[in-house]
């Protein structure tokens, strides 16, 4: 699929120098970094600052039926959260992130709702108001990754990130 396909206009030029860098392996270091860079900076702030913040002790106890205790602590959300890069299968070109609430589990019993909850779908909302941004954000991170691997290479690029 070509950037022009994809929506996010200005990109077939950095798809060019990809191409004639000719190092997938690099390519994908370039855009594991920026992708990282931009999940952690920009998309969990914005996610945790929209989270609610309970006030409540999040550990749990319950009496079992021989008269032992259980303990569970599960968290808040906001202490949870993470992002991950999730494995590419071989032959796929594409870098794909998620948010994870990691042992806040229940969290999406809350974004999603269940049968008696409704659903209050903070952390897709707030997606919703960042992810305008995220292109151009990533093809400059892209631009500065790349030009740093043909200077370090000796590689006169057409153009730039202008």
């Amino acid at each position: 699929m070509s950037s022009s396909q994809t929506g996010m206009h200005g990109f077939d030029e950095l798809e060019k120098v990809f191409a004639s860098l000719a190092d997938p392996e690099a390519m994908n270091k370039i855009g594991t970094q920026v992708g990282g860079r931009i999940m952690r900076r920009k998309v969990l702030p914005a996610i945790k600052e929209a989270l609610p913040v309970g006030t409540r002790p999040t550990l749990r106890r319950r009496k079992r039926k021989n008269g032992t205790v259980a303990e569970a602590d599960y968290g808040r959300v906001t202490t949870n959260l993470a992002t991950k890069k999730i494995r590419k299968a071989p032959g796929q070109t594409a870098l794909v992130w998620t948010v994870s609430t990691n042992a806040a589990f229940w969290w999406w019993m809350n974004e999603f709702g269940t049968v008696d909850q409704p659903a209050n779908p903070v952390i897709r909302m707030t997606w919703s108001r960042v992810a305008p941004d995220l292109p151009a954000e990533i093809g400059l991170g892209l631009w500065a990754g790349v030009e740093r691997l043909a200077k370090k290479r000796g590689i006169e690029l057409p153009g730039g990130a202008d």
